[in-house]
């Protein structure tokens, strides 16, 4: 059965090292996906999303559009990011892993999401929903997104390594609440 996120109780997130010292947590507010999930077999169930490039938030506007233009993400030439999955497997009572194809600044790579299962729950209306979360590290550098700044007292500006979470919750698209 396909499945699409409930908006209003999903967030995509992302966290960088900055000048070394810090993490930087920003979030997409604009995504969609769609879960073909299959509770009795998991490895059969599938995930597709889209994240819209431009929502990108990290609480600071010049960061923002900074990491919006071409130096790194370049929402004008590659306004989406995508993600299909290849394959699942459950490796415990609550926990999975998803690998798919990830798509960044023109550039796919495969990445494993590692996984937990929240469990079920009848939302308002007795519409049925799923909770699970997600995260997985990935190396800008692999997706084109190589722009640094060397510092003397530091090293690089900004960390390689980006980690990428996903809280969600997903419903039949009958009860699936939409977005305004």
């Amino acid at each position: 059965m396909v499945w699409v996120l409930d908006p209003e109780h999903t967030q995509v997130g992302f966290a960088a090292q900055h000048l070394m010292v810090a993490t930087v947590h920003g979030r997409f507010t604009r995504f969609d996906a769609e879960v073909t999930l299959d509770p009795a077999q998991p490895e059969r169930s599938r995930v597709t999303a889209r994240i819209d490039v431009a929502s990108l938030d990290t609480g600071n506007a010049e960061r923002d559009r900074h990491l919006r233009s071409a130096a790194f993400l370049d929402v004008d030439r590659f306004p989406h990011i995508e993600f299909t999955s290849t394959q699942i497997a459950q490796v415990g009572p609550d926990s999975f892993w998803l690998r798919g194809d990830l798509s960044i600044h023109g550039v796919t790579r495969e990445v494993t999401l590692r996984g937990r299962f929240d469990g079920s729950v009848d939302m308002l209306a007795d519409a049925p929903a799923v909770r699970f979360q997600m995260a997985a590290e990935v190396d800008r550098d692999d997706f084109g997104l190589t722009w640094n700044n060397a510092l003397d007292a530091v090293g690089i500006l900004v960390g390689r390594a980006i980690t990428i979470t996903i809280d969600a919750a997903v419903q039949q698209p009958d009860h699936a609440p939409t977005r305004d």
